[in-house]
């Protein structure tokens, strides 16, 4: 499935956030979005999934125009995992998994065997099978982001959605969601927080600065030195590991002193 965004504009209490913003992701392609924190990666991402409406713009699921999907249509191809998931209610993980199915389903369907496999099969694939009876609310930030990738995955869909999905896990569970992900044959779009998880794992990368995109590309040909010193203000050096030939970024001090 394609994933295409033409001109959005976001405003939020009269400011605009989302500046014009055009993004193509081609069918199973990895796209990631970088750039520094409030730059409205977020922003833009909840309005594909609709979360936000944008003031102006178009999104576009293939040829379909997402934005006028009813939001069962839309949930039947395009799934998300956001950046925190707060739950106040004792559902257990099971339960939440569970709910990925409910856009297949028509009013008051019960869940059949073909639910529970596929939401077993989901939980397997994130290493929390055996957490299927716990409930959500008692699992750690990094658990929980699992689970809802799992939710996610038994939502069966053509695209996913990856807001910063990788905050609360630590390295090992970082690279595997983002494995398993890359494994898989779906269309992404990721706001990606660690540059050089970007590097590792996205075919193409959009560098948002101040609500608009300022570049795009092959990671190592986008995330160069000098566009990384002007939209962050930081130094690095690309570097390549002489055994994996993984490329990556090192990032260098200051020449200037600071104090904190």
């Amino acid at each position: 499935m394609k994933l295409t965004c033409e001109n959005i504009n976001v405003t939020l209490d009269d400011k605009e956030i989302v500046k014009s913003l055009t993004l193509h992701a081609a069918d199973n392609a990895f796209v990631g979005i970088v750039g520094p924190n409030g730059c409205g990666k977020s922003t833009f991402l909840k309005t594909v999934y609709r979360v936000l409406k944008p003031k102006a713009g178009t999104v576009f699921l293939d040829d379909a125009n997402a934005l006028k999907m009813s939001y069962r249509q839309s949930a039947q191809k395009l799934a998300v995992v956001a950046q925190h998931n707060h739950q106040d209610f004792d559902f257990t993980v099971g339960e939440v998994v569970m709910m990925g199915r409910a856009p297949h389903k028509r009013a008051l369907e019960r869940d059949h065997a073909e639910d529970f496999r596929i939401v077993n099969d989901a939980l397997d694939r994130v290493q929390m099978g055996t957490f299927k009876e716990r409930l959500f609310a008692s699992l750690s930030g990094g658990e929980q982001q699992r689970v809802i990738l799992a939710r996610a995955l038994a939502q069966k869909t053509q695209c996913l959605i990856l807001d910063e999905p990788t905050n609360h896990l630590d390295i090992k569970y970082q690279l595997q969601m983002l494995e398993l992900v890359k494994s898989m044959k779906m269309t992404v779009v990721a706001a990606i927080h660690d540059l050089n998880l970007a590097m590792m794992y996205c075919d193409y990368v959009y560098i948002m600065d101040a609500g608009r995109i300022v570049g795009h590309g092959k990671p190592e040909d986008a995330l160069t030195e000098a566009m990384i010193e002007k939209v962050y203000g930081v130094r690095v050096k690309h570097m390549t590991d002489p055994e994996s030939g993984c490329r990556m970024l090192a990032f260098l001090p200051s020449n200037k002193t600071h104090i904190i």
